[in-house]
Formats: C-alpha cells, sequence, structure tokens
C-alpha cells in the first residue's frame, strides 16, 4: 500500500484515529501515507505494528525477506484526539518501524506508550513521544 492521505476526519467511538498492522507472514509494505486533521475519541490514539495478532512479540523467523512485512514514511499532522491510549509502535528486529513524523499533535487521556524497533521524529507532539 503506497501514496494514501486521510485527511480531515472525525473519529469517534474506534479503536484508532491511526492504525496501520501487519506480521509475518504477510509480507508486503505500507508507505507514504500521511494523516492529517484528525479529531475525535478513540481508544488508542496511534498504533504502528508488525506484530499484529501475535501474543507476544513475534519470534518467527523468514527464510524469505518477501514474507518480512515493512512500514515506513508515515505522516501524522495536526491531530487533536482524546484515547484511553497514546502510542503502540511496535516493529521487527528484521524490520524497524522508521521514517515516522509526527507534527502539531495533541493526545489527552493518556501518555502511555509502547516502543520496540521503531524511530518516531516529532515536532511539537503532547505528550512527548520517548521512541
Amino acid at each position: 500500500i503506497r501514496n494514501v492521505t486521510f485527511r480531515d476526519s472525525s473519529v469517534n467511538g474506534t479503536d484508532s484515529a491511526v492504525r496501520i498492522k501487519s506480521c509475518i507472514p504477510r509480507g508486503g509494505g505500507v508507505e507514504h501515507v500521511t494523516y492529517q486533521n484528525m479529531s475525535g475519541s478513540v481508544s488508542q490514539a496511534v498504533q504502528l505494528t508488525l506484530n499484529y495478532g501475535q501474543n507476544s512479540k513475534s519470534t518467527a523467523t523468514a527464510d524469505n525477506s518477501s514474507v518480512i512485512p515493512a512500514i515506513r514514511h508515515v505522516h501524522i499532522q495536526d491531530m487533536v484526539i482524546n484515547a484511553g491510549d497514546f502510542l503502540l509502535c511496535d516493529g521487527l528486529g528484521d524490520s524497524l518501524i522508521d521514517n515516522i513524523t509526527m507534527k502539531n499533535v495533541t493526545v489527552t487521556g493518556s501518555d502511555h506508550e509502547t516502543c520496540h524497533d521503531c524511530n518516531i521524529d516529532t515536532q511539537d507532539v503532547k505528550p512527548s513521544v520517548k521512541c
């Protein structure tokens, strides 16, 4: 999945405002996705995971790199969300979630974040991201 934009969206009562998920052995990738001007109230503000559906961090190994998923170049900006959980960014040792940017993002209700194998650049984000 490439070159997708979500703009001017109000999300209320959904699981996540931003949600991109995959796992081994699905493979493929998601890149160049923009979320802009989002508002509302959700369970989790941002979920980016390459371990979807796993009870714990995936220990699967792949003999073929085509089964290892990727998430990169995701841009989140101008978002005001009330959420029970702030951020989950959960990549793989073989596939970092990379080149994620958050700009002018405010999440109220929770500062809880979980980050593994993930790189996020931020500007004017509240609460601050520790990834």
